[in-house]
């Protein structure tokens, strides 16, 4: 009997008030339901201090529902990580996954996916790697095993996605040769409806987004940038688009300095939104920014959604030189990598003060999107999956 599910996924997801944050795999996810596929998607945290609940639901064309929904009755994230193999078995037997392709997304994922792989309960096994880290824990043994995890996974799955060419490298460099460039980017289509002419969007607004406000994304420093554009122009803004944690340490930093600034009307801190409303704050602002703490290796690695939302909407991107992303911003004209703030302040002063270099910058940002669109990516991944449907939607 024919399986009712196309495609499994396993992903682990970090939660922000009980509400888990989206990433790159899931833009991927949401082209392959577009096209007609089924699939069961089984949803692990993956830290069980801050959330416990495990879900499995299916994903469609007609959205998203949950079938099944298990509280972990420990917060212990070893003891957890090694139930989730168990219940990745339990789950494929009970919702009669033989057949399915897997997609994992990371190297916890990966093992159950690997294991029942080899077993021959599925049938193609992709796992989109997208935040690799040669320091992912501080703990050396901890990040030995990681490293083992990646490297067992990456070896043994039909396919792996990277995100960058300097992933792609890594990969290469321990001898995995079936390998597919998946990058951060948006369905260009899909970013319509949010994309905004020049003359409509708020003029000298700077817009960041994170997925959390922490140091990672150096949110201080560009509250203190901020207040230094504000001497030569007066209404700029920033816009913050992030989880905000109020008992958080440095969040409380960032509203000292606010206060202490009296920039009060001149800092949002919007909070973590969705993917509309987050495209709906980026499309009506000015400029992207982009700048990152390098202690976290994996950056170094990773492909940047931010910037890649940014150019989707035609927005001009100041960044640091942090992300492979940085350089292709560079190479395609579509804004400025800086290597200071300093240098940061002065091309943030030439994109609001000349309109001819804003509008270049702008159109060449949308042209890079368009290149990148991730409705053909997607389409060339589905022909490796080998998973074909003759009523495909999407045009191309």
């Amino acid at each position: 009997m024919k399986n009712k599910f196309d495609l499994v996924v396993l992903i682990h997801r970090l939660y922000y008030g009980g509400e888990p944050k989206k990433g790159g795999l899931d833009l991927v996810l949401d082209q392959i339901v577009a096209r007609g596929f089924r699939v069961l998607i089984v949803e692990y945290p993956i830290d069980y201090q801050i959330y416990q609940v495990v879900k499995v639901s299916t994903l469609d064309s007609n959205g998203k529902e949950c079938l099944l929904s298990i509280k972990m009755p420990i917060k212990n994230n070893f003891l957890d990580w090694f139930l989730e193999l168990l219940f990745s078995v339990y789950f494929s037997i009970k919702f009669k996954l033989f057949g399915c392709a897997v997609i994992s997304s990371d190297p916890l994922s990966t093992l159950p996916a690997l294991f029942l792989r080899k077993i021959g309960f599925f049938s193609f096994h992709y796992y989109h790697s997208v935040d690799y880290s040669l320091t992912r824990f501080a703990n050396p043994t901890l990040n030995s095993f990681y490293k083992f995890l990646f490297e067992l996974g990456a070896r043994n799955a039909d396919l792996v996605g990277v995100v960058t060419p300097k992933a792609e490298e890594r990969i290469k460099s321990i001898k995995v040769h079936n390998i597919i460039c998946i990058p951060n980017s948006p369905d260009f289509d899909y970013c319509t409806r949010f994309r905004k002419d020049i003359r409509q969007r708020a003029s000298n607004t700077m817009v960041v987004t994170c997925s959390e406000v922490s140091y990672k994304y150096k949110i201080y420093e560009l509250v203190e940038l901020l207040s230094v554009l504000k001497r030569d122009f007066k209404n700029s803004t920033l816009k913050v688009v992030g989880y905000f944690d109020p008992s958080d340490s440095y969040c409380q930093s960032l509203l000292q300095l606010v206060e202490g600034k009296n920039l009060g009307d001149s800092v949002v801190f919007c909070g973590h939104v969705d993917r509309d409303l987050n495209m709906d704050i980026i499309g009506s602002a000015y400029i992207g920014l982009a700048f990152y703490d390098n202690s976290f290796s994996h950056i170094g690695y990773g492909d940047s959604l931010k910037i890649r939302e940014y150019a989707a909407l035609g927005l001009p991107t100041v960044s640091d030189k942090t992300t492979p992303t940085s350089d292709e911003l560079e190479k395609e004209k579509a804004g400025f990598t800086v290597d200071s703030f300093g240098e940061a302040y002065e091309k943030i002063s030439l994109l609001i003060s000349d309109p001819k270099l804003y509008a270049d910058c702008s159109r060449n940002a949308l042209g890079w999107a368009k290149k990148v669109d991730k409705r053909v990516v997607v389409k060339n991944l589905l022909k490796t999956l080998r998973l074909n449907k003759p009523n495909d939607k999407q045009n191309y």
